[in-house]
């Protein structure tokens, strides 16, 4: 169960910031209960396991670690797909629980910085940790084939809203720009684990949206 899988890394996370049990316990509820919302398919909280598996590969290159792994459970904490501002009310949900927990003003900066450079996929700062986190979230995009047609199809459920004669070309928009980038990956380890793959599964993509 991906909950019991996140509820470790939030009792290591929480303890690290020194929150009373009774209080973590009640808000990781609060948390993962977003997170299972009717209408999300793919930003669920199998997306928040798969982060977190991948950050434990590559924790040592973490200069931040407590703000990397609060960004990884608040950075999709509101999720409309109607909505064109996600990223921002999501940095604001993780604010006021920092601010609840009294965690330093520098740290709350950290995550919402983190949290706001998911809106266009660019770092909001020079900080090797901005490349990891858009890494990691991105991480789908390099999976084998078939389990990248899976995530798509679980992005045109989250969008079953709009008919295929607005959601076609909007996607393909969103993926021509991956494609266009000199590289999709920031970190030189998952560049070369994950890029070349990725490329293929935008393109495999994109011609299933022609």
């Amino acid at each position: 169960m991906p909950e019991d899988y996140l509820s470790a890394h939030w009792v290591k996370l929480m303890s690290a910031l020194s929150v009373e049990a009774e209080v973590k316990n009640y808000d990781f509820q609060s948390v993962i209960k977003k997170y299972g919302q009717s209408g999300r398919y793919y930003h669920t909280t199998s997306h928040l396991a798969a982060m977190f598996l991948w950050y434990e590969k590559f924790e040592n290159f973490i200069e931040f670690p407590n703000a990397f792994r609060l960004a990884i459970f608040f950075h999709d904490i509101v999720y409309s797909p109607i909505r064109k501002n996600n990223e921002s009310q999501s940095a604001i949900v993780a604010q006021k629980y920092m601010e609840k927990w009294r965690c330093g003003e520098e740290a709350v900066v950290q995550v919402r910085e983190l949290i706001l450079s998911t809106a266009k996929h660019q770092p909001l700062k020079a900080h090797p940790d901005f490349g990891w986190f858009l890494d990691i979230d991105l991480s789908v995009l390099g999976s084998p084939a078939n389990d990248y047609r899976q995530y798509a199809e679980a992005i045109r459920k989250e969008y079953r809203l709009y008919p295929d004669s607005l959601y076609f070309p909007g996607r393909k928009k969103i993926l021509e720009s991956f494609l266009q980038r000199p590289r999709i990956y920031f970190s030189v380890p998952m560049y070369e684990l994950l890029e070349k793959q990725a490329r293929e599964n935008l393109a495999d993509e994109i011609l299933r949206l022609s």
